[in-house]
């Protein structure tokens, strides 16, 4: 997350949050660089113990999978996963930014200067940049996680 978001407010945490272990879940996950794929459950997972709420549970092959993780899409002849569905409450997609490692200074070198998923100048939003943190990354990776509640 950027660091330069405004701190929550004590009377906007519920009493029953842990301030410090919220914090230190902010804190750790700032570490991770890249890697969705291989991040963003573990950090659903870390998120649903700090919140004190149930974690998804193992998805079933041709079962009804109320709140798991990789929910089967199928829309038109196209085939896609949901992060993490959780039927009649969310759904859940990550996508993870990228850190700048030197000056960005041409398209053609930015891929380069760049670490995280996606090594095209036009994938994941640079953290830290203005459109990142204004919400419009540019590309088809926002560069935050994004959950969508219904």
């Amino acid at each position: 997350m950027p660091a330069t978001l405004d701190p929550l407010e004590p009377h906007e945490i519920p009493a029953e949050y842990d301030l410090a272990g919220l914090r230190a879940f902010v804190e750790q996950t700032r570490l991770a660089d890249g890697a969705e794929l291989a991040n963003s459950q573990k950090m659903f997972v870390e998120l649903c113990v700090v919140l004190g709420v149930p974690e998804p549970g193992y998805k079933r092959a041709g079962q009804d999978n109320a709140y798991c993780f990789e929910e089967d899409v199928k829309a038109d002849q196209a085939h896609r996963r949901i992060d993490v569905y959780c039927r009649g409450h969310f759904v859940f997609e990550a996508k993870q930014g990228v850190s700048p490692r030197g000056p960005v200074d041409a398209v053609g070198r930015a891929a380069k200067a760049r670490s995280g998923h996606s090594k095209r100048a036009t994938g994941a939003g640079l953290r830290g940049s203005a459109a990142v943190v204004g919400g419009d990354a540019g590309g088809a990776h926002p560069g935050r996680q994004l959950c969508i509640v219904g």
